[in-house]
């Protein structure tokens, strides 16, 4: 037993020893390995066990340290996986990168027998795999100097270990590190500072082929992944050393240089990697921090998951492109919970999910992307500093990438690609600073896209939106939920509720293959909004800017396109709910609504289609939102349009567009501003951005130079190749366009079926009923209008032919059709206020569009413009009646017709009451024959409403007051370049109008032209009312000549401002009007087959209407003087000769005051008539005969008969300038008035004005010497105004009338009214029968005589000077009524004509009695019929045939002031003249005088009586209410005057005053009952006793009321009564001193030279008494103080007594026969 211890323990000893020397050994042998391999010296702290390692390296100055090493297994620790597991405990490492870059350089490479002596079976490596694992507590890394001298790595790991795992085919490593730690840091003076953190658990899993030795799989998880990166860090040298230190990426060239095309970008990187790549990241955070401006980047992921797989044995993916092959492989992304906060905790990024995917199959390549809320709100002021910390670290490398990626091409892919991808819940916010913010977001976003390859390259897609919405202003970045359906938010540029795009392309693969490409499109867009503004510009350009410059592009695209490309394609666009707005912060924002707009497009043909078109103004943006309603819903649209459809077709070029019906346009000159705006806005936005696209792009314009337009102006042109012109076809169904020129004034114009084409050169359009409308009246009226633009038509070639003054042989055509032109104005419309407003709206958009156009005006002349050929079938001018007199009428004419009727039906129940009586006797009851009248009377008002109710059922109402028509009218305007161009039209003014004196300086115009004209109208008619004769007939006539229009450019003087209201922002604007008026030069010949004029006095009231009617369609001029009369009108605005050849004209002179006869007229008829008319000048030659037309045996006598007439009418106008120098007539705007004397008014006319007229007429009739002389005679009396008068020696000196009536000092005799045989009818309203004053002839002459100085005044005086010659007065001699029927009685002619020789062949000549008086005439009571054939009525004359004569004579201060400073003021030297000018200044007032020489009356009592009656009811008149009211007035103030004491009619006073309040008391008192009673009836309305009561009261207060009034009266008659006799008396002292300046205002006189009145019985003819009265004077002078003189002179007087046997014929008579007494 000993000895087996003993040899057991030698055995031990034996084996101890053996290991410790095998321990040493291997030491030895490591340490020496160690120091000839490694040159680094490795030291073990114990011997017997591991611990204390370390190895060195010094050369490198690289230390590794192992703290402890063991062996264990998991039979002892349950932690450890396998059976044999070799543990480190603490590792340290330190090592420096500068000095260890040649660390491993003496390893020489492995030869391929070294690798097969190293290599293990697979069985053995399995066990190994199985029992062995390596583990390490901790590792500490630290690495110096890494960037820099004073830079450290340090690297901390715990808890990691080493496990390999085998199955005989592959070798399974997987590393796992539960905890590493890692910082950079860098020391510096002052402190350390840490560059970067980082800090993760990470597992790591390696499978390698063991026959391959390559790797096939690898697996990474990481945990807890904390990253900082500090500011220092990319300041610092490492990023840069380290990319230096780095290896280089091998260039693609380089790769593929024995391949014969590239790769795809990245496929080369996935051929390198594993069959199976997994990459797992939990919770992952990474911070940027910047702690020198407190700024940090945080980055939080919650989960990425990125899977790789590629199976190597499955059948790949042939031909992926031309030359390689895909195996098959799958590809997976996946992201989860991504934030990044800033410092102060705001989300910039937000992730929820992203998901990618590729997967190769061996049939195709399929892709997809999904990202599920993504949130980025990116600030540039917080991002700023980390874009340029960022880009300081890219700046070195960028370019060599750049470059690369410049020089990388893509190779075709062949095989089929798939990819889908789906985005939702995305908002993107951007601010940049120096723009305003924007977002950009959208619900969802799919697409889905295939590229096939069977037998020709085949792509399709399928892209889907789901409300997008692009955002720009203050408040963009603000997430906000989707706005409410059917609204717009101020400030979305871009809205998409939902957008689908479907498309595919086909491409052929063979070469030589005919078929083209295809190219299918199909998209559909709903809720489509778009608003431009200069935000939204601005936010755009700047994104562009962004993006890069664009410059360049077109050339090469241009070139791309150098060989052309079949491609067959077709598109199907369709967009539901589209909003267009513009935004403005002036002027608010416009919107453009589209309900619907599809777009079917194709290689051959396209078409547009749009339904609902609406444009509106927002003038005011107040609101957040607009509301985006259908395009019917829309209120005060500006245009409107229900459908429209363009089509054009691309081989014919031809464009179709067709407008549906309702198209509307309401237009006005601030909603035009507002347009006009938003156009500006939206073109400078256009504008940015085009220069922000393309800022190298120069205008086409720019690149000719002059040189080269010099010289191509020098040669001949060059033929180039017609460019076909594009047809043109436009159709409108119904249009309505209204435009406002004022605020209440507008213009309409509506118009259906309208088609328009276009083809070549030609232009035709057509309209079947066009109408234009102004204020709401329709005024013009057109059907079927036709308009054509031709290049030429021979028709016109046809009219010029025949002109051999023409130069040009062809020119351009505008040929106007139309079938009726009608034209009607209302009764007292004012259409020139609209029209003017109009023509001022035209020049402020012509100067506002054309501001600039014309600074530069062309040297080259304006194209000669084309012709115009006008062909008007009918044409009506009609001025409208006033319908209320028109009904009138027309209602007076029935109850006339239904008077007569009702008489007829009355005989027709008399006639039958008759035959009851006769049959029934008195058995007939009263009350039957009082029923069948009131039957009648009731049928009879019955028959007059119907005929009422259809007096416009059959036949429409007159409406016309004037009616203008036309028949066959053809106008031809012939454009020629002899008379074309400014200088040529004014040789044309010259020529036709030699006697005006043209400026020396010349004459610039705004408008001139000049045309030759050929015109021919079938018939030209003009009819006033219904009346049956045509005031103008004129038939077949034709006209030729030149004529001219211009209008001369005013002065600054000359140039009105119109102000045009336009509103806020603008305000109004002025617009400058050129007053000079349009002036027409002419040179006309025309032939007429008839020509007649009718005319009378009875159509005067109507012309006057139509006179008012013509003045209301021009505007009166600015020019405050007096307007011009139409002689002196027509004599400025037209100027030339016309040549009238009339085979028949006719003058109808009316003699009757109804305008309907037809029968009684005088008849001028000219046979052969030639007419001239030129200036100043007419002349007349031809055969007239003058008839008379009437009724009677007299029809047809032709009274005058003058053959070959030469008649001239010389006109020579008296002006104070040269009558014809029109062209020195200077209108002036009220602002530029000169400074005229005072109590003159302005007159621009003053030197053109003609003050008279000198009229010459010489006959030529050397044929007929004798009644020529008798007709020249009589012509040259006609200025020769004759009166014979009386003797009225010693009367003419004291009547100051006729003494002031002198004609020495006339200057002019303005008017002359001449009435003969006239007769006048007087009626009293007491007495039965009337008077009937009569005169044969009455002449009533107004003269205006010089000024004269009355006094130290100068005066003006007007004369009027009335003669009566035949007067006689006639009276009815029966108290009873005189008229029959009620019908009025009138002498007949022979007895107001002057007194002639009478030859007594009749008896009822016989009976009368004479020329005397109290003789009996016979009257009438229709003039168209014989007396004889009237039942005959006798008046009596009462006062026999005398003359009367009447002054008045006025003196004013409106003096001409022409006239004014030719009169010299008086010289006074001595006393006498002082005198004469007093009398003669006490001479010059009003003044009315009334002479009758002889007069012998003859009255009987009850023409006596009807006398006075029509004296006192007629020509004394007073109302009878104020005729009460004055006798109450006197009889007032004569109790004043009469009473001792005034002052007691206070009492009187206060005490109606009293009464009247009392009286308003107890009225409201009784209204206040009498309203309780009324709502009591509201509830009981039958209760009898309130009604009796309501009625009581009602009586009481009507009776309060009526005394009321009846004192009130009193009360106002006694205060105001009272009032002025207070005045008196307080005034009585001054009314009784004499008044020094006391002077004559009127004067009043009456003069008879002999009266004789005598009275008689009532047969008129019995006498009673005569009274004879001889130089009666009566004079009445009323003074300035309000006096009056009163002067009665009579020479003689005697008073006979007529009754038979009386005693005394002398009654009474004058004692002084010679001498005259005052009375």
């Amino acid at each position: 037993m000993p000895l087996f211890f003993a040899a057991l323990l030698a055995l031990l000893l034996v084996v101890l020893s053996t290991l410790f020397l095998g321990r040493w050994l291997v030491v030895r042998l490591v340490t020496k390995w160690c120091q000839r391999k490694l040159q680094a010296e490795l030291k073990i702290g114990s011997f017997f066990w591991i611990q204390n390692v370390s190895l060195k390296f010094q050369q490198h100055q690289q230390t590794v340290e192992i703290d402890s090493l063991w062996i264990s297994s998991k039979l002892l620790s349950h932690d450890l996986p396998r059976y044999v597991a070799l543990c480190f405990g603490e590792v340290r490492i330190r090592t420096d990168p500068q000095k260890a870059s040649g660390l491993f350089a003496p390893f020489p490479q492995s030869t391929g027998v070294q690798q097969k002596e190293l290599s293990f079976s697979p069985a053995l490596l399995k066990i190994i795999c199985q029992l062995f694992s390596i583990h390490v507590d901790s590792i500490n890394i630290m690495v110096l100097k890494v960037a820099t001298s004073e830079s450290l790595w340090h690297i901390q790991i715990r808890e990691s270990s080493f496990l390999l795992d085998s199955d005989g085919k592959r070798l399974k490593c997987e590393v796992s590190l539960s905890q590493i730690n890692s910082k950079v840091l860098k020391s510096g003076q002052l402190e350390d500072t840490c560059l970067a953190e980082l800090s993760l658990a990470l597992k790591l899993c390696l499978e390698v082929g063991i026959r391959s030795r390559q790797l096939k799989a690898i697996s990474v998880d990481v945990w807890t992944l904390h990253a900082e990166l500090h500011e220092g860090l990319f300041h610092s040298q490492l990023l840069h050393q380290g990319s230096s230190l780095a290896p280089q990426p091998v260039p693609c060239s380089d790769v593929t240089k024995n391949v014969a095309e590239s790769t795809l970008p990245g496929l080369y990187l996935l051929q390198r990697l594993p069959d199976q790549v997994k990459v797992k990241m939990d919770i992952t955070s990474v911070v940027l921090s910047m702690n020198s401006q407190k700024r940090h980047l945080n980055w939080t992921l919650k989960l990425l998951h990125f899977l790789y797989h590629r199976d190597e044995d499955q059948l790949p993916l042939r031909s992926f492109t031309a030359n390689s092959d895909m195996a098959q492989m799958s590809t997976e992304l996946l992201l989860k919970d991504g934030l990044l906060l800033s410092q102060s905790r705001q989300r910039i990024v937000c992730l929820n999910s992203l998901k990618a995917s590729v997967q190769v199959t061996t049939i195709d390549l399929a892709a997809s992307l999904v990202v599920n809320t993504c949130i980025i709100h990116y600030r540039h002021q917080e991002f700023s500093h980390w874009m340029h910390m960022l880009a300081l670290e890219t700046q070195g490398s960028s370019s060599s990438v750049l470059k690369q990626r410049k020089k990388r091409t893509f190779p075709q892919i062949l095989a089929p690609i798939i990819f889908s991808t789906s985005i939702s819940n995305v908002n993107i916010s951007i601010q940049l600073g120096d723009t305003p913010p924007f977002a950009l977001g959208f619900n969802s976003i799919s697409l889905d896209y295939q590229h096939l390859r069977p037998q020709s390259i085949h792509q399709r897609g399928i892209l889907t939106v789901d409300h997008l919405c692009w955002r720009v202003g203050s408040d963009s970045h603000i997430q906000r939920a989707p706005h409410p359906p059917n609204m717009h938010v101020w400030g979305e540029a871009l809205v998409l509720d939902s957008f689908t795009l479907q498309g595919s392309y086909n491409q052929p693969l063979s070469l030589s293959s005919t078929q083209s490409d295809t190219l299918f499109l199909d998209c559909t867009i709903r809720g489509l909004q778009v608003e431009t503004s200069d935000t939204c510009a601005q936010c755009l350009s700047r994104i562009l800017s962004l993006m890069g410059p664009q410059s360049g592009k077109s050339v090469s695209r241009e070139s791309s396109f150098g060989e052309s490309v079949s491609l067959l394609w077709k598109v199907d666009l369709k967009v539901e709910d589209m909003n267009l707005f513009t935004l403005s912060a002036l002027v608010g924002a416009s919107e453009v609504r589209l309900d619907t707009l599809t777009v079917l497009g194709s290689a051959e043909t396209s078409t547009v289609g749009i339904q609902g078109l609406v444009l509106t103004l927002v003038k005011s943006v107040t609101e957040k939102m607009q509301p985006c309603c259908k395009a019917p819903d829309i209120p005060a649209p500006v245009l409107s349009l229900s459908m429209l459809s363009i089509t054009y077709h691309n081989s014919i070029r031809s464009l179709e567009v067709q407008c549906g019906a309702g198209l509307t346009l309401l237009w006005s000159p601030p909603d035009h501003m507002y347009l006009y705006q938003h156009i500006l806005a939206t073109l400078q936005c256009r504008d940015l951005l085009r220069a922000t696209l393309f800022p190298e792009t120069v205008p086409l314009l720019a690149l000719e130079t002059p040189g080269a337009t010099s010289e191509r102006e020098g040669q001949p042109p060059e033929t180039s190749p017609s460019k076909r012109l594009l047809n043109l076809t436009l159709e409108v169904s119904t249009a309505k366009l209204t435009a406002f020129v004022a605020e209440d004034k507008f213009i309409t114009l509506a118009a259906e079926s309208v088609s328009l084409s276009r083809h070549g050169g030609s232009l035709q359009a057509y309209c079947p009923e066009l109408a234009a409308g102004f204020d709401g009246n329709s005024i013009f009226n057109f059907k079927e209008v036709e308009v054509q633009l031709l290049p030429e038509l021979e028709e016109m070639i046809l009219h010029r032919n025949p002109l051999p003054v023409l130069q040009t042989l062809r020119n351009r055509v505008w040929l106007l059709s139309l079938g009726s032109v009608s034209v009607e104005f209302p009764y007292q419309y004012d259409f020139s206020q609209t029209l003017d407003e109009a023509v001022g709206v035209q020049k402020w958009l012509k100067g506002l569009h054309r501001g600039g156009t014309h600074a530069q005006a062309s040297p080259s002349p304006a194209p000669l413009p084309p012709d115009l050929l006008l062909k008007v079938q009918h044409f009506s001018w009609v001025f409208l009646d006033d319908i209320f007199e028109v009904k009138l009428r027309d209602n007076y004419e029935l109850m006339k017709d239904e008077s007569k009727e009702s008489a007829k039906r009355l005989q027709l129940l008399d006639a039958k009451v008759a035959a009851l009586r006769k049959q029934h006797g008195e058995l007939l009851p009263a009350r039957k024959i009082e029923e069948l009248y009131a039957s009648l009377e009731h049928k009879n008002i019955e028959i007059y409403i119907q005929r009422s109710r259809r007096l416009y059922g059959n036949t429409p109402m007159r409406r016309a007051l004037l009616t203008w028509s036309l028949a066959g009218l053809e106008l031809v305007a012939l454009a020629d370049a002899s008379f074309h161009g400014p200088e040529r039209v004014i040789e044309q003014v010259r020529e036709l109008d030699p006697g005006s004196p043209f400026p020396a300086e010349g004459v610039d115009h705004v408008i001139q032209w000049c045309r030759m004209l050929k015109c021919s109208v079938k018939t030209f008619l003009v009819r006033i009312r219904d009346y049956p004769r045509y005031l103008f007939e004129i038939r077949d006539w034709r006209l030729i000549g030149r004529l001219v229009g211009t209008e001369q450019s005013g002065q600054p003087c000359s140039r009105r401002r119109q102000i045009l209201r336009l509103g806020l922002p603008w305000g109004n604007v002025v617009v400058e009007r050129n007053m000079p008026p349009l002036k027409f030069y002419h040179d006309f010949r025309s032939e007429i087959f008839q020509y007649t004029v009718v005319w009378g006095p009875c159509w005067d009231p109507a012309w006057t209407l139509i006179g008012q009617s013509v003045d209301l369609l021009t505007k009166p001029s600015a020019d405050p003087s007096p307007p011009l009369p139409w002689w002196d009108k027509s004599r400025l605005l037209f100027h030339g000769d016309w040549h009238m050849d009339v085979e028949q004209a006719n003058l109808h002179q009316l003699a009757t005051e109804d305008p309907y006869n037809t029968t009684e007229n005088m008849h001028w008829e000219w046979s052969h008539l030639s007419f001239h008319w030129k200036p100043g000048q007419f002349v007349f030659k031809g055969d007239l005969d003058v008839n008379v037309r009437t009724a009677s045996k007299y029809d047809d006598c032709c009274f005058l008969h003058l053959p070959d007439l030469c008649m001239t009418l010389d006109l020579q106008w008296l002006c104070h300038g040269n009558p014809h120098d029109h062209h020195g007539v200077t209108l002036r705007a009220p602002e530029f008035l000169p400074e005229v004397p005072l109590g003159q008014l302005h007159d621009s006319y003053r030197a053109f004005r003609s003050e008279n007229l000198n009229l010459s007429i010489k006959m030529d009739l050397t044929q007929h010497s004798g009644s020529a002389y008798m007709l020249q005679k009589l012509i040259e009396e006609t200025d020769k105004f004759v009166v014979f008068t009386e003797d009225e020696s010693g009367v003419s000196d004291q009547l100051c009338g006729i003494a002031a009536c002198q004609t020495d000092d006339i200057y002019n005799r303005n008017c002359l009214i001449e009435l003969v045989n006239c007769q006048m009818v007087l009626r009293g309203a007491e007495t039965e029968g009337c008077v009937i004053v009569s005169a044969a002839k009455a002449q009533l002459l107004q003269c205006q005589h010089h000024p004269a100085w009355y006094g130290d005044t100068l005066k003006q005086k007007t004369s009027w000077t009335c003669l009566l010659d035949g007067m006689q007065y006639f009276a009815t001699t029966e108290s009873s009524p005189t008229e029959q029927d009620g019908r009025q009685l009138w002498l007949e002619v022979k007895n107001i004509e002057e007194h002639r020789q009478r030859s007594l062949d009749s008896v009822q000549e016989l009976m009368e009695s004479g020329q005397a008086v109290g003789g009996m005439v016979t009257t009438t009571t229709d003039w168209n019929q014989p007396a004889e054939a009237q039942q005959a009525q006798q008046v009596q004359r009462i006062i026999s045939r005398c003359n009367c004569r009447m002054y008045y004579i006025s003196y004013s201060h409106d003096i001409d002031p022409e006239l004014a400073t030719q009169i010299k003021p008086p010289e006074v030297h001595e006393k006498q003249e002082k005198e004469d000018l007093l009398k003669k200044h006490e001479g010059a007032v009003d003044t009315f005088t009334l002479i009758h020489h002889e007069l012998e009356i003859s009255t009987n009592p009850a023409q006596y009586a009807m006398i006075l009656d029509i004296v006192n009811n007629l020509l004394l008149h007073v109302e009878p209410k104020r005729k009460e009211h004055s006798e109450k007035k006197q009889r007032v103030r004569f109790q004043l005057e009469i009473s001792s004491n005034p002052e007691e009619q206070r009492s009187s006073i206060l005490h109606l005053q009293e009464a009247v309040r009392q009286h308003v008391a107890q009225i409201r008192q009784l209204e206040k009952q009498m309203y309780s009673i009324m709502k009591s009836l509201q509830d009981d309305s039958k209760n009898e006793n309130l009604l009796d009561l309501n009625q009581k009261l009602q009586l009481q207060l009507n009776q309060e009321k009526a005394n009321l009034q009846l004192e009130s009266e009193e009360l106002n008659i006694l205060i105001r009564c009272f009032k002025d006799f207070q005045l008196q008396q307080a005034n009585k002292m001054e009314l009784r001193k004499q008044q020094e300046d006391v002077s004559v205002v009127r004067r009043t006189e009456f003069y008879f030279a002999q009266a004789r009145w005598r009275l008689t019985e009532e047969d008129g003819q019995l006498g009673i008494a005569e009274l004879e009265l001889q130089r009666f004077l009566y004079s009445k002078v009323n003074k300035s103080d309000d006096t009056a003189e009163h002067l009665l002179e009579l020479g003689w007087f005697t008073m006979n007594n007529l009754l038979p046997n009386a005693v005394y014929k002398a009654s009474l008579i004058s004692p002084f026969l010679a001498h005259s007494h005052t009375f």
